[in-house]
């Protein structure tokens, strides 16, 4: 069987389409199913990873009962050491500095795009961090679909002026606000998943 190069674009795209579903807001939403008090009740952790580069450093979110309890990054070694150095930092700074929380939720990242060069790695270190952890429940989200979310469902802006995402991400940017509006988006989809 020969297979026509417009054969495999379309192959690309129902790929790329099943991957946006899976890790979109809709797919979330079905993996967290019996997990959601859990969520709103134990102890999540959101990572907005990265693999402490000369940009980025991980940001972290911590939850308890729904609540914020904490913000920070990742950082103590040089963004120049090697790549390998860098994720076995990352490794040990969760197994000893972090609690098992009961839930982890990661961006999913996907390979290509403008980044491509530097995606490899933060795909790395978030294997390096799901590793780290022996939670049972691993919740990955499209950045896109956190993003998306936050700006329809939960207001950015200070009293009652709507703010959306990239606007407040321009005024505020860290990896650490990052992780705690990720994390609100789980909670917040939780939340519905309950009520619904």
């Amino acid at each position: 069987m020969m297979i026509r190069k417009s054969d495999v674009s379309v192959m690309k795209r129902k790929t790329k389409r099943k991957k946006r579903t899976e890790y979109g807001i809709e797919g979330v939403r079905k993996r967290m199913v019996g997990a959601e008090k859990l969520i709103l009740e134990g102890t999540v952790l959101s990572i907005d990873p990265s693999c402490i580069s000369m940009t980025s450093k991980p940001g972290l979110a911590w939850f308890k009962a729904g609540e914020l309890q904490w913000t920070g990054i990742i950082d103590g070694i040089s963004p120049t050491a090697p790549l390998e150095k860098r994720l076995q930092y990352i490794g040990k700074y969760c197994r000893e500095e972090i609690e098992e929380p009961d839930v982890l939720v990661i961006e999913h990242i996907v390979p290509g795009g403008k980044f491509a060069n530097t995606i490899h790695s933060t795909i790395r270190a978030t294997g390096a961090f799901i590793s780290s952890f022996e939670t049972e429940h691993v919740i990955m989200i499209s950045p896109l679909a956190w993003q998306k979310f936050i700006e329809k469902h939960i207001n950015l802006g200070e009293g009652s002026d709507y703010m959306k995402y990239q606007t407040y991400k321009e005024l505020h940017k860290s990896d650490e606000l990052d992780a705690k509006l990720q994390g609100l988006a789980i909670l917040e989809i939780a939340k519905q998943n309950v009520e619904n």
